[in-house]
C-alpha cells in the first residue's frame, strides 16, 4: 500500500453525497469542488467512488468515537471504508463545530481546514494511516501534495 502517489488526470466516476445532520451555519464546500479534490486524492485506479460525507455537531461525533474507535470525545474526522478493490466506497463523519474551532485555533480559514481533512480522510479511506512515523510522514506528504494540487484547481490553473 505504501509508496503509492495519488495520479493525476484518472477519469473514474465519482459520486459525492453530502448528509447535513449539522443544522447550525457552518462551511461546506459544494460537490464539483469536492469531487475534484476527491480525484485528486485518488492513489489507485478505481472504477467507481462513491464518498458519504456526514455533517456532525459534537455529540454526534462523540457517539462514532466511542463506538468505533474506543476513545472519549468528539474528533474532527473519521474515516469508514467499505470496499478497496476497484471500488473505493466509504463515508466520512465531519465534525462541524470542531473544524471551526481547530480552523480558528491553526489561524487559517474554515475552508482551508475543510479541505486538509477532507484530503485525509480520503487517503485514510484508501488505506493510509499514522500509526507510526514513517506512516505518518508518508501521509503527511501526501496530503501536502494532494493539498498543492487542490489550490491550483481551485484557482483554475
Amino acid at each position: 500500500m505504501y509508496g503509492k502517489v495519488p495520479m493525476k488526470a484518472i477519469k473514474t466516476n465519482i459520486e459525492i453525497n453530502i448528509i447535513d445532520n449539522y443544522a447550525d451555519e457552518k462551511y461546506c464546500p459544494l460537490t464539483p469542488q469536492l469531487t475534484t479534490w476527491a480525484e485528486l486524492c485518488l492513489c489507485a485506479e478505481y472504477s467507481n467512488v462513491v464518498i458519504n460525507i456526514m455533517l456532525v455537531g459534537h455529540t454526534e461525533s462523540q457517539k462514532f468515537n466511542i463506538n468505533f474507535r474506543m476513545k472519549s470525545g468528539s474528533t474532527n474526522i473519521l474515516s469508514f471504508p467499505y470496499a478497496n478493490d476497484d471500488s473505493l466506497i466509504g463515508d466520512l463523519v465531519i465534525c462541524c463545530p470542531l473544524v471551526i474551532t481547530e480552523a480558528a485555533a491553526l489561524k487559517k480559514s474554515e475552508a482551508s481546514h475543510w479541505k486538509h481533512l477532507f484530503v485525509h480522510g480520503m487517503l485514510h479511506l484508501q488505506g493510509y494511516d499514522h500509526q507510526n512515523d514513517e506512516e505518518e510522514q508518508e501521509m503527511t506528504s501526501l496530503e501536502d501534495s494532494v493539498i498543492a494540487e487542490t489550490i491550483k484547481t481551485d484557482q483554475g490553473n
